[in-house]
């Protein structure tokens, strides 16, 4: 697995103004981007995949989301992209009542084997985020069975993005680091997405 993945702390920022489309992932300090992250889209058929790379000239892919098949919804599956192994993916899912009015994804391993869960820690920011302004910053948890591994904090800024994905709480080494990216990644455009409309 590559070093970069080994880190507790990445920051998320949106490259320029534009609402979706490039991202670039940063270690804590934030001074040179580890991954340059853009959207790909096809029309026929239709699919959607999120790329990372190594470098901005995307000549070394690293990391690949790509929508699951037949699958109407926003799930992905999560690819090592050097070598084509499947790591594991993210399905939405709320399994109680309050969840249904929240961010919910079940993070999969490579099997297919619910192995922890992204969801949002704020219902009343959830509701306010849905019927109000979708401006409002989101945070969500990540949990490995019973056990907090990490959080994503969207940060406030008036006209950029900024995700901090602190897995400082994975002591143990519980989750693979790339999963929580894809779900920072994952929740980044899905944001983007609801400014944007």
């Amino acid at each position: 697995m590559n070093k970069l993945f080994s880190e507790s702390v990445f920051v998320l920022k949106r490259q320029g103004l534009a609402i979706s489309g490039k991202y670039r992932l940063f270690d804590s300090q934030g001074k040179e981007p580890l991954l340059f992250i853009e959207e790909k889209s096809k029309w026929l058929p239709p699919s959607i995949s999120y790329r990372a790379y190594e470098d901005e000239k995307k000549t070394r892919e690293v990391l690949t989301l790509k929508d699951r098949p037949d699958d109407p919804s926003e799930n992905m599956d999560i690819f090592d992209a050097q070598s084509g192994e499947k790591i594991g993916s993210l399905i939405s899912d709320a399994d109680s009542i309050s969840e249904i009015f929240k961010d919910v994804w079940a993070i999969l391993d490579a099997e297919g084997k619910t192995c922890g869960k992204v969801y949002e820690k704020s219902l009343s920011k959830s509701l306010m985020r849905e019927l109000v302004t979708h401006d409002l910053p989101q945070q969500m948890d990540i949990k490995v069975g019973e056990i907090e591994v990490g959080e994503l904090r969207q940060k406030v800024k008036p006209i950029s993005y900024e995700l901090v994905i602190d897995l400082s709480k994975d002591v143990s080494g519980l989750l693979d680091h790339r999963l929580a990216l894809a779900a920072g990644i994952m929740m980044a455009y899905h944001q983007g997405k609801e400014v944007d409309g």
